[in-house]
């Protein structure tokens, strides 16, 4: 039995909702709404993998027939890449790791203004008093 593009909508639909990082899982056991397909397994790898973080989202599911779940004929559906996690969130996670390399460049900024004032203050004291003995 090969699904058809209605069932395949609903299998790609369940994959996206089923995103634990959302408060959703995948349900084992449990008929898929509106089809004859029951979920075998689910899988959302929150892994680092290869240097970035991987968030695969995907779901074995089989036929029933006759009551019975027939094993011969699985259907694996997965989510594509969605452009939060491409995007919003690892750039949301620098952006907090720059916050104190931000902090810290403005106290630097801060120290520089500073040690530069005092330098230059220096500097004309040094010359008012040169001055004072002809120098």
């Amino acid at each position: 039995m090969i699904p058809d593009l209605n069932e395949y909508n609903i299998f790609s639909i369940r994959v996206y909702e089923a995103d634990p990082l959302k408060g959703e899982k995948h349900e084992e056991g449990k008929r898929l709404e509106s089809s004859n397909y029951e979920i075998l397994n689910g899988i959302y790898g929150n892994k680092k993998q290869y240097g970035v973080p991987n968030h695969m989202q995907a779901m074995t599911v089989a036929p029933v027939k006759d009551g019975v779940v027939d094993y011969s004929q699985l259907t694996i559906a997965y989510a594509g890449a969605d452009k939060e996690s491409l995007y919003t969130k690892p750039v949301e996670k620098l952006n907090e790791q720059l916050k104190p390399l931000n902090q810290l460049k403005e106290e630097l900024a801060d120290f520089d203004r500073a040690f530069d004032k005092r330098i230059k203050q220096r500097i004309a004291d040094d010359q008012e008093l040169a001055g004072e003995f002809g120098l």
